[in-house]
C-alpha cells in the first residue's frame, strides 16, 4: 500500500536526481526496504511523506558517493488525448515541426537539470516537478526556510536563462 502510493513520485524525483531510470529504480528499492525496516520507528505520522523523501534523498546522495559519475539519460514520452463528440476528430498529432521543438526542448530540460549542482537540483524537482511547499522542501532537505528560497531562486534564475529561447512570447 505505501508503494502504490508513494512509489512512482520516489522513482521520479529520484530519476529527476540521478538521471537514469534503471539507478532510480534501483534506489527505489533500496527506499522502500528502509521503509519496511524502519517504518517502527517513525514517530509522527504526520510526516511520513517528508520522512520517504528524506530517504529517498539519502540514498541519492550516498548513490553519488559511491559512483561518482553521472549517469546516461532515459526519457519517456507522453501524451494526452482529446475527444470532444460530434465534431471531426482534429489530427492531434504534433507536426514534424512541434515534435523536433518538444525533443528539443526535452532534451534541454534534462541538460540544465544535470547542470544544476545536486543542491539545487533537489529543491527545483521538489518544488516545481512535485508541486511541494517551501516547507515541505525544508523538512525533506533538513534546511532553514530561507536557504531552500534562495536556493530555488537560483535554480530557477539558471533555468529561465538556459531555456530562454523556450519561454520567449511570439507574437
Amino acid at each position: 500500500m505505501i508503494h502504490e502510493e508513494y512509489g512512482r513520485r520516489i522513482v521520479n524525483f529520484i530519476y529527476r536526481m540521478v538521471d537514469s531510470r534503471e539507478d532510480a529504480e534501483d534506489l527505489s528499492q533500496e527506499v522502500f526496504l528502509i521503509v519496511f525496516h524502519e517504518l517502527r520507528r517513525l514517530k509522527d505520522e504526520g510526516r511520513f511523506e517528508s520522512w520517504i523523501y528524506r530517504i529517498a534523498r539519502n540514498e541519492v546522495y550516498q548513490a553519488y558517493r559511491k559512483k561518482r559519475g553521472h549517469p546516461s539519460v532515459d526519457s519517456t514520452p507522453r501524451g494526452d488525448w482529446d475527444d470532444e463528440p460530434r465534431q471531426e476528430p482534429v489530427d492531434s498529432r504534433p507536426t514534424p515541426h512541434d515534435a523536433i521543438i518538444s525533443e528539443e526542448l526535452g532534451t534541454s530540460i534534462r541538460r540544465v537539470l544535470r547542470s544544476l549542482p545536486p543542491k539545487l537540483r533537489e529543491v527545483f524537482v521538489l518544488s516545481v516537478m512535485h508541486e511541494k511547499s517551501y516547507s515541505e522542501i525544508a523538512e525533506i532537505v533538513d534546511r532553514s526556510l530561507l536557504s531552500v528560497k534562495t536556493d530555488i531562486f537560483r535554480a530557477r534564475r539558471l533555468a529561465r536563462a538556459a531555456l530562454g529561447q523556450y519561454l520567449e512570447v511570439k507574437r
